[in-house]
């Protein structure tokens, strides 16, 4: 089997995929977005003091508080955006015979932005820009009081000053990416309408998503444009590596073709067009 693990092994594979994520998305709460809420610049002042933004001129502020059931208390459209997305990504996965495969891929591309977000978010400090921050930006705390207020706070870790770059879209564009790449916004047995109709739901529905991270000052908008940037090129790294690497130059599997189960007898080039033509 080129893509081996069906069963029992393929939860395994699965199984490691998941932890990957949890311990890449702790990592960047830990010594990311600690870090950040650490740097970020302290005011006096009782709003905001953003730097100048040319989406902010724009956008104007608009950000309505959304309770998100057994997730998130008090969060934001983009966060609603995000849960839904997930689950028609998951929905999908298990509809579908490779499922396992599609939903290690949305893992592993959001543990890649996890990962790389923790190496530039805690970097340079930026001024604030959201006004449900503002409270804290008044007093310096130390590095254990910034964990304490990141990590401590329950789960998904929450913090102030984590900007570059918005993991929000990040993580948008990453179901949007693996949405289409594995196709599940098209369904054969539908007609064309709904076919027609899906794709521009959902590609409506990311760009509400996107627009929200500015109106709400969750980010700034170079926040948002390095997501752009980031979230396709970590992608096509992660098929570089799953092409071209260990297998393919005859060598041991890599940590990317051993979690989805390739067959070091195989082609991953062969194979790799195989699985995304079924």
């Amino acid at each position: 089997k080129t893509y081996g693990g069906d069963g029992n092994e393929g939860v395994i594979r699965l199984g490691w995929s998941s932890l990957f994520w949890l311990i890449s998305y702790m990592f960047m709460g830990l010594c990311g977005g600690s870090v950040a809420f650490y740097h970020m610049p302290r005011y006096y002042e009782s709003y905001p003091m953003d730097l100048p933004d040319f989406g902010y001129d724009l956008i104007p502020y608009f950000c309505p508080v959304i309770d998100l059931p057994l997730i998130s208390d008090h969060d934001n459209v983009q966060s609603l955006v995000l849960v839904i997305l997930y689950f028609y990504i998951v929905g999908n996965c298990i509809a579908r015979e490779n499922g396992r495969i599609i939903f290690q891929r949305l893992l592993h591309l959001n543990s890649l932005i996890f990962v790389t977000r923790t190496t530039t978010v805690g970097v340079t400090g930026f001024p604030n820009p959201n006004p449900r921050c503002v409270s804290r930006q008044h007093d310096k705390v130390s590095f254990v009081e910034a964990v304490q207020f990141v990590m401590g706070r329950g789960f998904p870790p929450h913090a102030c000053g984590d900007l570059m770059y918005s993991g929000h879209v990040a993580c948008i564009l990453s179901t949007m990416i693996i949405g289409y790449y594995h196709d599940l916004f098209h369904f054969p047995k539908a007609s064309r309408a709904v076919n027609t109709a899906i794709p521009l739901l959902a590609n409506l529905w990311a760009f509400i998503g996107v627009y929200s991270t500015i109106a709400c000052r969750s980010h700034y908008t170079v926040d948002v444009v390095v997501a752009f940037y980031m979230t396709p090129g970590l992608f096509g790294f992660y098929l570089y590596l799953l092409k071209h690497s260990g297998v393919a130059v005859g060598g041991k599997l890599n940590w990317v073709q051993w979690l989805e189960g390739l067959d070091l007898q195989d082609s991953p080039v062969v194979n790799q067009q195989k699985f995304t033509s079924q």
